[in-house]
């Protein structure tokens, strides 16, 4: 049915409407129908051969349709006056007859929209026709496929067979490999269990001759560690008196520095013409000075530079002589200097006495001569 109501619209759609007359137009709509009016019957159309052999054509809309239509239709009360042939469309099942009078053809209910209805159709149909065609493509696809496949394994089967007899053959060379092997592990078995007592045996001596070695080095270690011990107090009785030795010599140095010091102050107060030198000399001091505290902390960690501070002392006195020397020289320079300043001031005096002896003496020159020059006469003007 389902095809026929789709080649029913295919026909319909096809055909141009024809208008009817008037009465019978009202006396159809009166019963709920509508009668179209065609022309002479349409010739089939040939359908064009697709090029994919599995798709469906498309069905053509004969005559028959119609005369399927009509015997499936009820009669009709009226038959349209024109037109060769009149196809009929039933009303719906739910439609209700109303009782229109025939002289008030205004008041009848609208027509149905058939033209939308068999669009509607159409397009449902056209749907369905290309989800059966790829339907089609589909299994087409899916044969190809199974075709292929039977193809492949009709080649594979001689090598299929071929592989499972080798396959039974290596089945049974395993089973007797397997059976070989372990005939072969029991026997290993067994003289892994014999070697392993042996071996047991000869760990156990191994341990003892361990355990004896082990208690002589323990022993050993213990009468070094007693004689490092004795060591260690002897080291630290020398330590004590090398420290002692070191505070002696701190002290001494102390000594000496203060020594230095109050020498180097009265050399100062003393050479009034060396100042420069006395100031070079206590920069000197104050080096030496700080490097002798450098070297005092470096005997307080290592005790070896004690001999080192010694020569330096040595020197420091060798030098502080020296200069003492100098001061001793330039003392007696500055004594010979005051001793010509002495001489040379006695010389002064003499030479201011004997300055004022001259003048004296031209002085009374000069009164000797103006008592024997005479007076000069005044000019008369």
């Amino acid at each position: 049915m389902s095809m026929l109501f789709r080649s029913l619209a295919l026909l319909l759609l096809a055909v141009p409407l024809a208008a009817s007359p008037a009465v019978g137009q009202y006396q159809a709509l009166a019963h709920g129908e509508r009668v179209i009016s065609v022309g002479p019957p349409i010739p089939p159309k040939q359908a064009e051969p697709d090029s994919s052999p599995k798709r469906l054509p498309s069905p053509p809309c004969t005559v028959d349709c119609e005369k399927a239509a009509n015997r499936n239709a009820p009669a009709a009360p009226a038959a349209a006056p024109t037109g060769d042939s009149v196809l009929q469309i039933n009303r719906p099942q739910n439609h209700v007859d109303a009782a229109v009078p025939a002289d008030k053809p205004d008041d009848l209910p609208a027509p149905p929209d058939l033209a939308a209805q068999l669009r509607e159709a159409t397009a449902n149909f056209q749907h369905d026709l290309n989800q059966a065609n790829q339907r089609i493509d589909h299994l087409t696809k899916q044969l190809q496929l199974c075709e292929q496949a039977a193809a492949k394994q009709a080649e594979a089967k001689p090598a299929l067979e071929k592989l499972q007899a080798t396959i039974e053959a290596m089945r049974k060379t395993h089973a007797e490999e397997l059976a070989a092997a372990d005939v072969r592990l029991k026997t290993l078995v067994d003289e892994i269990s014999a070697g392993l007592a042996s071996k047991r045996e000869m760990q156990q001596q191994r341990e003892q001759a361990l355990k004896s070695k082990l208690a002589e080095q323990m022993q050993s270690l213990q009468k070094q560690a007693a004689a490092a011990k004795m060591e260690a107090i002897a080291k630290a009785e020398e330590n004590r008196e090398l420290a002692e030795q070191f505070e002696a010599t701190k002290k001494l140095h102390a000594q000496n520095v203060t020594r230095f010091g109050e020498r180097a102050e009265e050399m100062k107060a003393l050479m009034i013409e060396r100042s420069k030198a006395v100031d070079a000399a206590s920069k000197q001091v104050r080096e030496l000075r700080g490097t002798l505290a450098n070297k005092l902390r470096a005997l307080e960690d290592s005790l070896a530079t004690t001999e080192l501070m010694k020569k330096k002392t040595a020197e420091l006195e060798k030098q502080s002589a020296a200069m003492e020397k100098e001061h001793q020289a330039a003392l007696d320079q500055l004594k010979q200097a005051n001793k010509r300043n002495e001489s040379l001031q006695r010389r002064q005096k003499s030479l201011e006495k004997e300055l004022t002896a001259l003048k004296r003496n031209r002085d009374s020159d000069r009164r000797d001569d103006k008592k024997r020059k005479p007076k000069k006469k005044r000019d008369d003007k």
